[in-house]
């Protein structure tokens, strides 16, 4: 089997770099329990009285429970022409990330999201069959997703928020390091009294140590203004 460990590494250290969150503990017994609680959550009120009090003699706000939802890999091989015994290989693959996040003052699920990752790579010239994935293809999915659902997590609780426009270019407050790279689509949602509503799609141009730069792909259905939010579309 693989070290699903390397998924685990991943998205802690995007947690943690994100300077929003301090990942205090990986608690085995902590997840079970909220596993298992959250499943019976309206039998008594315990777990939220006991999340409650975890979080006042931790001082831990939130729980994050990461588990993989779907994980598949597979190889189609084709005869390569003039070469008997050879062929050619693509592997295509999928791992997908489930977190959920468990606000401690409540002992309520905050929070949850799914992140996909595919793989895909073609080869020429094997010999043999083979449909599993090697070491190397292992580490570059877990990490890619590891680190994709990272940066949604914080992005989902502590949104990227338009700081300014002007000349058809948005700013934003999220730079290097804050899950945000240059020719990333993003959909841009307007927010008045604390409702949000989609406007249109944007591409990040430039990224720079604390902000970024965006422009409209196709015309907005308004004008942004500061405050105004972009996430990440569902699946990207």
């Amino acid at each position: 089997g693989f070290d699903t460990e390397e998924i685990t590494r991943s998205l802690e250290e995007v947690l943690n770099r994100s300077r929003k969150f301090t990942v205090y503990e990986r608690s085995e017994k902590l997840l079970q329990e909220a596993v298992l609680k959250e499943q019976n959550l309206a039998d008594s009120g315990m777990f939220a009285a006991n999340a409650a009090e975890f979080g006042k003699l931790a001082n831990v706000a939130l729980v994050v429970q990461p588990f993989v939802a779907e994980y598949r890999f597979g190889s189609v091989f084709k005869e390569m022409d003039g070469e008997s015994g050879m062929y050619e290989r693509t592997d295509n693959g999928r791992i997908s990330l489930t977190c959920k996040v468990l606000d401690t003052s409540t002992g309520e699920i905050k929070y949850q999201m799914t992140t996909p990752w595919d793989y895909y790579n073609q080869v020429d010239g094997v010999e043999k069959k083979t449909v599993d994935p090697g070491q190397d293809e292992w580490i570059e999915m877990a990490t890619g997703v590891g680190k994709r659902s990272g940066e949604d997590l914080v992005n989902s609780i502590f949104p990227i928020t338009v700081t300014h426009f002007s000349r058809g270019q948005l700013t934003l407050d999220r730079g290097k390091g804050g899950g945000i790279e240059k020719g990333d689509i993003f959909e841009l949602f307007s927010v008045e009294d604390g409702v949000e509503y989609p406007i249109g799609m944007v591409e990040v141009k430039s990224v720079k140590s604390k902000k970024s730069t965006a422009i409209p792909i196709v015309e907005l259905d308004d004008d942004p203004k500061e405050g105004d939010i972009v996430r990440r579309p569902t699946g990207r």
